[in-house]
């Protein structure tokens, strides 16, 4: 998804504006789903579903580490400004 926009502000700009959680967009551009995510992170799955619905939830930056570690990406790459 990222590579449709031109600058990361602009991309993180519209995904401020529609509540889009930028970790799913991650996920999703990997090609993996919340299972497997679960499983390569060893984070619980209903955790990152939780995280992805944008409900009251705040994950543990440990939590955040492990995800982004699994995506192979680093942890500010999960994080709007």
């Amino acid at each position: 998804m990222l590579h449709f926009w031109r600058t990361l502000s602009t991309y993180k700009a519209w995904l401020n504006e529609h509540d889009v959680p930028l970790f799913k967009c991650w996920r999703e551009r990997l090609g993996m789903t919340q299972v497997e995510l679960a499983l390569t992170s060893g984070v619980q799955h209903p955790a990152i579903a939780r995280i992805e619905s944008n409900i009251d939830y705040t994950p543990r930056k440990t939590t955040l580490e492990k995800l982004a570690k699994a995506m192979r990406i680093k942890l500010d790459q999960l994080l709007v400004e």
